[in-house]
C-alpha cells in the first residue's frame, strides 16, 4: 500500500515547470542565446507504475510557465496537452496570455484525468516582441 506521504512526494517530483527566459540580467552581449519565440516540449507524468504487479497510480500534474525576464513581457500562444499516442487531448490556452516580467501562470492536470497516460506531454508556444533568453524545461 502506498502511504500518503510517499504519494505527495511523487506528485511533487512529477510536477514540471517550463521556465521561459531563465532569470538573469545578462543580455545580448553574453554567451546566452536570445530569442523572440519558440515551441518547447515538456513531459509530464499523469500516472506511474509501482510494485511488482505494475499497479497504476494516478497523479496530478502542474505545468508552470514563468517569464523570468526582468525587462520584457512574453506571450504564451499555446499550452497543448497530448497523450501517450501523440493525440491532442486539450488546448489550455484559448487566446494568447501575456506574462509581464517575472510573472507566471500554471495549468493543472487533475489526478482523476487519465487521458494523458504515462507518456503525456505539453507543447508550449511562446513569443516576445523583444529578444529574451531562450526557454528551457526543468523539474520543479
Amino acid at each position: 500500500m502506498l502511504n500518503k506521504r510517499w504519494l505527495f512526494v511523487m506528485i511533487l517530483m512529477t510536477s514540471f515547470s517550463l521556465v521561459v527566459a531563465p532569470g538573469t540580467a545578462v543580455r545580448a552581449d553574453s554567451d546566452i542565446e536570445l530569442s523572440r519565440g519558440a515551441s518547447v516540449y515538456v513531459s509530464i507524468y499523469s500516472n506511474i507504475f509501482g510494485g511488482s504487479k505494475g499497479q497504476v497510480f494516478n497523479l496530478a500534474g502542474l505545468l508552470s510557465i514563468r517569464n523570468t525576464d526582468t525587462k520584457f513581457p512574453i506571450r504564451i500562444l499555446a499550452a497543448d496537452y497530448y497523450d501517450s499516442d501523440g493525440k491532442l487531448v486539450d488546448s489550455h490556452i484559448k487566446e494568447p496570455v501575456e506574462l509581464k516580467p517575472l510573472q507566471s501562470t500554471h495549468y493543472q492536470v487533475q489526478e482523476r484525468d487519465t487521458t494523458g497516460g504515462p507518456g503525456a506531454n505539453f507543447i508550449v508556444k511562446w513569443s516576445s516582441s523583444n529578444k529574451v533568453t531562450s526557454p528551457l524545461s526543468r523539474l520543479s
